[in-house]
């Protein structure tokens, strides 16, 4: 029982290496890519009675990169053990901008 699911688990993540590969080569391996986008707006009110309007811009980026270490079995060389490996990466980031207007209220 405990060997069936050492090959089941063996087969599931080789499947799910070869899907993270097919999407890794439609163009999102190793980009950034903004996942979103937000922008709010401030109005300062000082205690001399002079306001201020300000710009606060969020952007989130993801970053994702895969790749597949090992070989598998292969007979004629003898390689009797499947040792691959994927190796996931999902770096998140997020930038916040503040910019103040020029025009005054």
């Amino acid at each position: 029982m405990n060997a069936t699911l050492k090959i089941l688990g063996a087969v599931f993540l080789a499947q799910l290496c070869l899907t993270a590969s097919v999407l890794a080569d439609q163009g999102r391996r190793n980009l950034d890519e903004e996942v979103m986008h937000r922008d709010r707006r401030f109005l300062a009110r000082y205690s001399d009675g002079t306001t201020e309007r300000y710009l606060v811009s969020y952007r989130g980026f993801v970053k994702q990169s895969m790749k597949e270490s090992g070989h598998g079995v292969n007979l004629e060389y003898d390689w009797f053990v499947d040792t691959r490996q994927c190796h996931w990466s999902i770096d998140s980031r997020i930038i916040r901008e503040v910019f103040r207007s020029t025009d005054s209220v």
